[in-house]
């Protein structure tokens, strides 16, 4: 199945872009096949967080930090191809050859919810899903699901809010952990931001800064994908007028 510029090898469990082969880790596998198999339709966030019956329900941190670097190995260039539906989870688009001017919107596959989770709950742990998780290839590369970094910062309020920090370079870990610290700095000054937890990662070639914020507003869950490209050097990604423009504590 192509995605972007990517091959998805759903019996491999594997992602190939043109110069990586990620072995996907058990959430983002679990994630990817199933908006792979409804492309075109809006699949729930509890779907995503069932599955299949194969393993422990993910948890709602665990979905979205598998979205945000689902959509980091597909680049700059196609990362919108998975689209955040609010209120509801996500959609695979079509190859963008494939858009048409004229079509029915995607159907919700939120209404079978309740019997694919009656199935998922029935289904056992499967051994062969264990070991997708365990196993590591010495002959793709591994993305860890673990954060390069992890920190609380303390709102206005008290609120606390989780940060995390992705990456695939070690050469963007300084720049990355440096416009870490500057968002810090700015939900700190927050006094009731709706966000629970901040996830970033920062291109391969350090041109794309990507950051997810998740968290609760009037009482349902709500999740923003933001993303700023800077080509200057030094770059500067986040600055008063980019926190003024998204409205951070908003």
């Amino acid at each position: 199945m192509l995605i972007g510029n990517c091959q998805f090898d759903e019996v491999k469990g594997t992602l190939t872009g043109s110069n990586d082969i990620w072995n996907l880790p058990r959430a983002e596998l679990q994630v990817l096949r199933l908006l792979v198999r409804h492309r075109g339709t809006v699949v729930c966030k509890q779907v995503l967080r069932q599955g299949q019956g194969e393993g422990a329900v993910l948890s709602e941190s665990s979905v979205a930090r598998a979205v945000f670097i689902l959509r980091s190995h597909l680049g700059p260039q196609f990362e919108y191809l998975i689209e955040t539906v609010k209120g509801q989870g996500y959609l695979l688009l079509p190859q963008p050859e494939q858009f048409r001017s004229q079509g029915s919107p995607p159907n919700s596959l939120c209404l079978y919810t309740a019997l694919i989770l009656g199935i998922a709950i029935a289904a056992t742990v499967g051994i062969w899903s264990l070991h997708r998780l365990f196993f590591v290839s010495h002959t793709v590369t591994q993305v860890s699901d673990s954060p390069l970094y992890s920190s609380q910062v303390m709102t206005g309020s008290g609120k606390s809010i989780g940060v995390s920090l992705f990456t695939k370079s070690k050469t963007n870990s300084s720049q990355l952990l440096q416009q870490a610290e500057q968002l810090k700095l700015a939900l700190g000054s927050c006094i009731e931001p709706p966000w629970e937890q901040v996830y970033m990662s920062l291109s391969h070639d350090g041109q794309v800064l990507n950051i997810t914020v998740r968290g609760n507003r009037h009482g349902q869950p709500e999740v923003r994908n933001l993303k700023i490209s800077d080509s200057r050097e030094p770059r500067e990604f986040i600055n008063p007028v980019w926190l003024q423009q998204e409205g951070i504590c908003e």
